[in-house]
Parts: C-alpha cells; structure tokens; sequence
C-alpha cells in the first residue's frame, strides 16, 4: 500500500492552528470560489504568500500576478539583494504587462559606514556584469531623452552605473503612482534621473506611456546627504502635471534654487524636519498653483520677523484653497528678537478656506512677554477654523491665557465654526509661588466646561508634537477587509495547495 505523504505546516505564527480533523482545500475547491472574493483576498496577502499563490492553478496565478508586481519595496543591502533588483529589472523589460501593473515603487539604498563618512557600496563591482545589459539598453534606447542626454544615459547604463539602472527602472513603469526614494538613493541616481524628468515635463504631448505620467505621490528622504541633488531633483519633479502629494524629510536647501511660478498641480505639501531657508519654503508655495495642505517642521530656526515677511504674501496666494496649515518651530533653535513683532505679520484672517491651523506661538504672540490684546490676537485668525492646535509651550505665555478666557467667554459669534482646540500640558505640573496663584491646568480647568457649553473641545496633550498629527477632516479611510480568520484559513488552504503542487 502507497504510503501517505506527509505536508508540513510552515512556521508561521499568523496561520491558523491545524487539527488533525481539518482536510486540506483542493485545488480545485480554491479555483471554484468567486474571483470577486479571491481578489479581496489577495489584496490582504504579503509577498511571501502571494508567491504561494501564484503556484496552485493557472486560474490562482491569473488573479494574484498582478498584486504580485503591484508595487516593489526591497531595500538593499547586500549584493543578493542587489541581484534581485537586476532579475526584476529583466523581469519588466520582457513583460511589459508587468510594467503597467506596477503602481508603487520605494528605492531604499543602505550606506557602508567607513572612516566618519557614508560610502555607497559599489554593487556592480561586488555582481557579474548583467547577461542582460543588451536588453536594458535595448529598452533604453525608446526613452524619451535629448540627444546628448541619451548618450550620457546609455554610457552609464552600459558601464554598469546604479543610477542610470535606477532611472531605466522607473522610466519602464507607466502606470507608476507613488514615488519614495529613500535615506541614500540619491549618490546612485546621478543626473540621470534629472535628464528623464527633464525630459518628461518639456514633452508638448504627455500620454499614458509617459514616464511619470501617473505619478500623484512623491516621497524624498534625504538625510542631510547630498542636499544639491535633494533640491534639483525635487524641482524637476514639481512641474509634472499629475503630482498632486509631496512628503520631505530631512530636506537640506544649501543654495538658491530657481523655483518655478505657479507651474505645479501639487496641492498636499509635508516638510518634515527639513533644514532650509524660509525663502525656499515660499519659493515651494509660489511654484504651486493651489495648495490644500502645507506642513513645515524645522529642524532649527534662527530668523527674525524680516525673514519671514515674504512668508504671508505666499500663503495668502492659496487663499482660496488652503484648508490645512501646519508651522511649526518648536524647540527647533533659538527665534529671537526684541519687540513683540509676531513671525507672520498682518496674520492668516485672509484665509477664509482654512479649517485646521497648527501653530507655534511666535507666529502670531511675537517673543516677548509684553501683553497683547485679545481683540487684536482674534483679529488675527481667519473666522473659518474648526480646529486650532498651538504646538508649542504657553504656560507661562499670558497674552494667550487672555485670549482663551476671551474667546470662552466671546462665545460662537467670535469664531462660528471652531470645533476643537488643542494646547500642550505642562508634563511636569507647576508649583505655585502663592496660594492664589492661577497655574496654566487651572485655566484649562476652569475653561473646559465653558467652550463645552458651546460646542468646543478644549483639549491638552503632555506631547509638544502635534504637527505630525493627521488633521481629523483628512484622515483616510479604511480599507474594506475581510475577517482575519476568514483570509488565514484561505492563505493556509493555499499554502498547503501550492505544497501539493509543487510535490
């Protein structure tokens, strides 16, 4: 008698229990469910099972190719990984299909540590010379380049550079739609990638196959390396007509840059941790036609209000589209000035779309701690906000301690649609040097039940850090899921199909 061949249960922690009573799906059981359901299920699966899919039927590898090559996130780190990266390469220049499927893409380069400075690691000279080389430079020869651009480009991709294998890369994938090119990518992508955007948005006549056609998200992380290339490339992506989000972090400006005047369609802005001048900020909101949103976190400030006087003139051009705003400066330095001149003078009332400010208080208090009517600080918001957030510390800032009990007590009329307004806590609490002395929580005590009684939230938080916080009106939502034990009992049939398959 044939003896029972005997399938393992792989280590996964995220499978369901077996029982010895449980038969496992057969294949054709797995290819009988609606293709509806199989495709929501996909969708919830990693890589790892997904290629598990792909080797049960002919009906299962039709349906989970496709999120298979959905997006390519590896970072590299060692030379197989590397190599891995030159597979998939081939992999899109034989399968275009494949190409068209990709829609996110996250290049992510690790750095060799050496003598106190970053190295990249020379991967081409670690890996054999691609067999495929023809066949790059094959593809390389339809992108849309000028002439000596394209010799430089075919030139590097034919040496081996990483950067020209990096612009070929993305240059395959039409349909690409989110963009974030991690901490140390930007040694390998040369000018490359420069001359394909370059390119791209000088092209009378952008279709569907054009490079970056479908690009809306944009990712830059720079880490303080190669601030030059940073600051070019981020212009060159600007003026691509679909790019509508742009996310930065650690973004260095250390030279003027030539910003271009109401030419991008971005309208999502985040700055995070960024160190430049506050003119490059105003150059990124003049180049874009109508912002929604616009977050900027310095990492260190060391202006004075005439820095900053160019700042209100560039928001005040989205006026009618702006409806988040984020500045802060918290513990990013020192902003000092004598006198009470706040940093964003004539203040944000203008802005009569706006509904979610985040804010540090020199914005609109000024440094000192001279007094300043409250009627002047409400003049100084625009009547349409729905959430105020102050992200720095005002304990012991008592001009704005009198604009909340003058707001508390103003009521609806003064700002009809606040909603919430959120302060920092002192973490630590306050000793008083009298009895009756009023402290920063007894303001927040005796004033919560007052703007509850119309409508607001006052609330404070011990964190300093509210500019990282996605304001509520724009948080996504979630996606449809199905029950979890529901797709693990699926992913095991699978898994144990694919297992019978292979055998």
């Amino acid at each position: 008698m044939a003896k029972k061949r005997r399938t393992n249960r792989p280590a996964d922690g995220s499978l369901p229990a077996s029982s010895p009573k449980r038969v496992a799906t057969e294949m054709s059981h797995l290819d009988g469910l609606p293709e509806e359901l199989l495709d929501i299920v996909v969708r919830q699966l990693d890589t790892k099972d997904l290629n598990n899919m792909v080797r049960v039927s002919h009906k299962l590898h039709r349906i989970a190719e496709p999120h298979l090559y959905a997006s390519y996130h590896n970072p590299i780190k060692k030379v197989t990984e590397y190599e891995q990266f030159q597979l998939l390469h081939r992999t899109l220049v034989r399968r275009p299909d494949l190409a068209n499927r990709m829609h996110s893409v996250k290049l992510k380069w690790e750095p060799m540590w050496s003598g106190g400075v970053f190295l990249h690691k020379n991967y081409i000279s670690e890996v054999k010379p691609a067999k495929h080389v023809q066949e790059l430079l094959q593809a390389a020869k339809c992108v849309a380049m000028g002439h000596e651009d394209k010799a430089i480009f075919l030139r590097h991709l034919e040496e081996g550079t990483e950067g020209a294998e990096v612009t070929l890369f993305l240059a395959l994938l039409p349909n690409l739609r989110r963009l974030t090119i991690g901490v140390n990518v930007w040694g390998l992508i040369d000018r490359s990638l420069i001359r394909l955007l370059k390119a791209t948005t000088a092209s009378q006549a952008i279709t569907a196959s054009t490079p970056f056609s479908n690009l809306c998200t944009l990712k830059l992380n720079n880490n303080f390396l190669w601030p030059h290339e940073s600051a070019a490339t981020l212009i060159s992506f600007l003026t691509l007509p679909s790019l509508r989000k742009v996310h930065c972090k650690y973004i260095i400006f250390d030279r003027p840059q030539q910003w271009p005047i109401q030419k991008s369609n971005v309208s999502r802005v985040v700055f995070e941790q960024i160190d430049g001048e506050i003119e490059d900020v105003v150059g990124f909101c003049n180049a874009c036609k109508a912002l929604n949103t616009l977050s900027v976190d310095w990492t260190e400030v060391d202006h004075t209000p005439t820095d900053f006087a160019e700042l209100p003139t560039a928001l005040l051009l989205h006026r009618d589209s702006l409806e988040t705003l984020v500045l802060d400066i918290t513990d990013k330095g020192s902003v000092e000035w004598d006198d009470t001149t706040p940093l964003l003078q004539g203040g944000l009332k203008p802005l009569h779309r706006l509904r979610f400010l985040s804010v540090t208080f020199s914005f609109f208090l000024g440094s000192s701690y001279e007094e300043i009517e409250s009627t002047a600080l409400l003049d100084w918001f625009p009547v349409s906000l729905e959430v105020l957030a102050i992200n720095s510390e005002v304990t012991y800032e008592s001009s704005f301690h009198n604009f909340l009990k003058f707001l508390a007590g103003a009521g609806r009329a003064a700002m009809p649609k606040l909603r919430r307004i959120e302060v920092p806590r002192e973490p630590n609490g306050i000793i008083k040097d009298s009895e009756d002395e009023e402290t920063w929580e007894d303001i927040l005590e005796s004033l919560g039940p007052i703007f509850k009684s119309w409508s607001v939230e006052l609330v404070s938080k011990t964190s300093n850090h509210f500019a990282n916080a996605t304001p509520p009106h724009v948080r996504p939502l979630q996606d449809l899921r199905l029950p979890t034990i529901f797709v693990n009992t699926i992913k095991w049939s699978m898994v144990l199909a694919s297992q019978h398959h292979s055998h």
